[in-house]
């Protein structure tokens, strides 16, 4: 076991870093995270700053952030799309009723989605 005493905290978070190398710092929980928010974008002035609170935004999370929404949304597209080929693949099912196989109709279903 490892005496702690000669330790002396410096009051300094370490700061995580996620696979790519970036350092991501977290801010407090409870404060507006800007988010899950509109915008507003001056481009004459270059600046960003958040539709909830008027924050001031650095550009570049600004854009990080929705890098991340965009590949959560084309990740959810794509399962979509296999989950509605494998529906349209099937056109057979056993019944609950009679315990027979019978045929099957998704297209209709599916398509308005």
């Amino acid at each position: 076991m490892e005496d702690d005493s000669n330790v002396t905290p410096l009051g300094v978070e370490a700061k995580p870093t996620d696979k790519r190398g970036l350092r991501l710092i977290r801010h407090s929980p409870g404060g507006c995270n800007h988010t899950n928010v509109t915008y507003i974008v001056d481009e004459k002035l270059a600046e960003i700053q958040c539709g909830e609170c008027g924050a001031k935004l650095e550009p570049v999370w600004v854009l990080r952030q929705l890098c991340e929404k965009e590949a959560k949304w084309n990740r959810n597209r794509e399962e979509y799309i296999a989950i509605k080929a494998e529906a349209e693949a099937r056109t057979r099912t056993r019944c609950q009723h009679c315990d027979q196989m019978t045929a099957i109709n998704v297209k209709g279903r599916l398509s308005a989605y």
